[in-house]
Formats: structure tokens, sequence, C-alpha cells
């Protein structure tokens, strides 16, 4: 994988829950409807680290708003113009989930397991078999794929009792899916269930007036809450559950700026807080190189595909046409947001969740060790993806 950045120059962040979390999703918020919060997108973590840096450096927010100048690159401008150029310019990847042993300083992200990854039906979790699904060359009787030359992904010798592994893998567990093995569940994989969970809130609309409930105006939500404590799957290790992302400061920045990010920021909406805590590098992501001229391709944020308008969404801009042979990807997940150069709500757009995998043909470089095609996703994190082998 190339990019224009080297791992060392990423300024590394641990983010410890002060409270539950709440991260909404692009749909619809109604009186029949309870709100369930997900993991934060990158939207999300890049907003609330720009947010928090500006205000440490006294840029007035409130007036952002009447002050905007016009266009999509006139707030850049701004800050460039006040000195906090390499604010408006910064490049940010995560959040993902993590583990840190209970002495530790360091996280371990867990990224979600590759959707070609299956295991069978059988506790412990530990001992579970695992598969892993290839893309089949001679293809299947029937099979008529997305794009023109596109092939089935097949598993040979599944049982009937195998189903999707979902959960999360550590660094070594995903490293070695880059490299062509399966995964350690014993040590380096983790079920979704063991590393957060909801805590289920009712509320009310209070009026502003009468300081009285609104009749009628009762709401649920589910919060995110983090496991306080881990312990693996083989029972030999304990951690402590938390974020983790990166952060690459544009240039003629301060000179103490790794630690402008240290310290409780605001993050998760409802008034939540997460520590923030600088570390000394960036994250070491796995590196394969792939073979024969072929790759494979594991999306480790969310993407954003088909350019503005979200035509052929499911496709990866950064795979150029006729290079794409197979795909695996869970269901799209809606995205919106305040876009601050409009002055208003994002459309609602569909991300491809972090976890799909893409097999193609012939060399592929995608600039920033992004799949996204649109600059301003790519600095938000959207769309970071890692290079593995293609085994043929």
């Amino acid at each position: 994988m190339m990019s224009a950045a080297t791992d060392s120059q990423w300024i590394g962040l641990r983010l410890e829950a002060l409270d539950t979390l709440f991260f909404r999703d692009g749909r619809s918020f109604d009186a029949a409807a309870r709100v369930e919060s997900g993991l934060p997108n990158p939207q999300t973590l890049a907003g609330a680290l720009r947010t928090a840096l500006l205000a440490r450096e006294g840029f007035d927010l409130r007036g952002l708003r009447e002050a905007r100048p016009p266009g999509p690159e006139g707030i850049k401008r701004m800050l460039a113009e006040c000195g906090l150029g390499w604010i408006g310019e910064a490049r940010f990847r995560g959040p993902w989930l993590a583990i840190v042993p209970p002495d530790g300083v360091t996280p371990e992200p867990l990224l979600p397991t590759p959707q070609t990854l299956f295991r069978e039906k059988r506790s412990p979790d530990a001992d579970a078999k695992w598969y892993r699904a290839e893309p089949r060359e001679a293809g299947l009787p029937g099979w008529r794929g997305l794009e023109a030359g596109m092939l089935p992904l097949w598993l040979d010798g599944m049982p009937d009792n195998a189903e999707p592994a979902g959960g999360f893998l550590t660094l070594a567990g995903l490293r070695g899916f880059l490299d062509g093995r399966r995964p350690d569940a014993g040590t380096s994989w983790f079920p979704r269930g063991k590393l957060f969970d909801s805590d289920s809130r009712v509320g009310i609309v209070v009026d502003a007036e009468t300081l009285t409930a609104v009749e009628g105006m009762i709401y649920a939500i589910n919060l995110l809450a983090l496991n306080p404590t881990l312990e693996s799957q083989d029972k030999t290790k304990t951690y402590r559950v938390c974020l983790c992302a990166e952060w690459l400061p544009g240039p003629k920045g301060p000179v103490d700026i790794r630690d402008r990010l240290n310290g409780p920021v605001p993050f998760g909406g409802e008034g939540r807080y997460v520590q923030v805590t600088p570390l000394s590098e960036g994250i070491k992501w796995p590196r394969n190189s792939g073979r024969a001229g072929r790759s494979m391709w594991y999306l480790a944020t969310p993407g954003i595909f088909g350019g503005t308008n979200g035509a052929s969404g499911w496709r990866p801009d950064g795979i150029p046409p006729g290079r794409l042979r197979a795909a695996a990807s869970a269901a799209g997940v809606g995205v919106s947001g305040w876009d601050l150069n409009r002055g208003g709500p994002r459309p609602t757009r569909f991300a491809v969740p972090a976890g799909a995998v893409y097999y193609v043909e012939g060399e592929v470089e995608p600039p920033d060790g992004s799949l996204c095609g649109d600059a301003e996703d790519v600095a938000q994190g959207w769309g970071f993806a890692l290079q593995g082998v293609w085994k043929s």
C-alpha cells in the first residue's frame, strides 16, 4: 500500500470513554423509533477532533456560522488566514475499538472481522473451526456478477452449521488474514457482545415555559457502553476496552502539536466526553504487497464510494474499472451530518461497512491509503484499506 505519509508521521490517540456514548446513524428519528447508538464513524471523529483543536486555539466557533466564506474550500481558506491551516488540512483515521492491558498505555486496535471469514457454530468460541471464502475461478452455473468478469466467492468444505464470523480481530489476527491464513480465535478474535453493550434510557420532552413534561413526548435511546473488563477467548489475558484513532496535522503546526489533543474532548453526543491521550507514534499497520499482479484489499474503516451522487456506491473509487474481480460486504450504513461549508445538513449517503473485502486484478495504489475518491472523505478517514494476498 502506498501512502503520502508514513505511519511514523501519524499521531496515535487513545480515547477512554468517561461515560456511556451515543452515536446516531443517518436514519430519521420519529415517535415510534428507539434510537440505537452504533459505533462512531470517521466523520464523527474528524468533526469532534477538529472542533476540539479549534476551541483550544481560541477560534470563535459560534461566529463561524455567520462569517463562513462561500465555496467548498472557504473554511480552509479562513483557517489558513488565521494561522490555523494545520487544523483545516489535518487528516484522520478511525476510530476503532481497542484493548489495553490493565497496566498498559498503548492500545491495540480491534477491526471488524473480514466478511470472507466464517466459523462453525460451536461452544466454546475459542475451539470453533474457521473457514475462508476465496474467488472461484471456474465460476458457478447461473452466476451473474454485478459487473462483467466478476467471480463468485466460494467456501470449500464448509459445513451446514457455519456462519459469518462477526466480531473483531486484533492486528495480529488481521495480519494473518492478509497473509492468507485464518486467525487464532483464542487470542486474536473477540465477539461483539463481549466488547460493548447497550444501555437503555427513556426520556421526556420538557416544555421550556412550564418546565413540565409535554404530553405524549416520550422517547427511548440505547447508549453505547464499552466493557470495562475483557477476558481473552482462551482466558489467559485481561484487558480494558477503549477507542483509538490517528491524526496527521497539516503543515506549519506548533512545536507542541502532539499535546494539543491531550485531555477531555466532547465525543458522542448527549454531553458525553472521552479522555484523549496522544501516543508516541502511529499504529503499525500490517502490510502485504500481494503476489502475481493480484491483490486483496480489506476495508479498515467504512467507505463512501460512487462520487458525490452515490452512484455505484458498492464499488470503491480507488479500484479502476474492470480490475475488481470479487467482493464481500455487509449492508450499507446510512450517513448524514452537518455540512459547515453549505450551512445545512448533508444528503444521506450509504457507506460500505468496515470489514468488506475486495479482490483486484493488476496493480492498485490508492492515494493516501484510501479507496474513496472524494478528497474530503479521504481526509476524514473514510475508506482506509489494507492490502493482502489473493491466494491463487
